[in-house]
């Protein structure tokens, strides 16, 4: 039967964006089930992280990069709104995150 003979053909796009929903989701699902016990930016981390491996910018400024000991934040979305979802997401501010983050790779 010719019905027999169809294949699912997935892109790597769809993969990418499947994997990165179902981390996600692993994610909520942690926090729920621990009553918001997750640490504040667990879940926003997660997400930079697949946006960054993506191609694409980060939301919450979570992720950076060292090159000959100068250290940088990948290129964020709307970084004019960058601490209103950090604030959302019960973050520090991105200014404080870049003190400590850049502290951090001087030591």
């Amino acid at each position: 039967m010719p019905d027999e003979d169809i294949s699912l053909k997935v892109s790597n796009e769809e993969v990418v964006a499947t994997e990165r929903l179902l981390s996600f989701a692993a994610m909520r699902q942690v926090k729920d089930a621990n009553d918001g016990d997750v640490d504040p930016g667990d879940i926003e981390y997660l997400e930079d992280r697949l946006l960054i491996m993506e191609g694409k910018p980060q939301l919450y400024g979570t992720q950076f990069y060292t090159i000959d000991g100068v250290t940088k934040p990948f290129p964020i979305e709307d970084p004019d709104h960058v601490d209103e979802r950090r604030t959302h997401a019960g973050l520090d501010t991105y200014a404080e995150n870049v003190t400590r983050i850049t502290a951090k790779h001087r030591s």
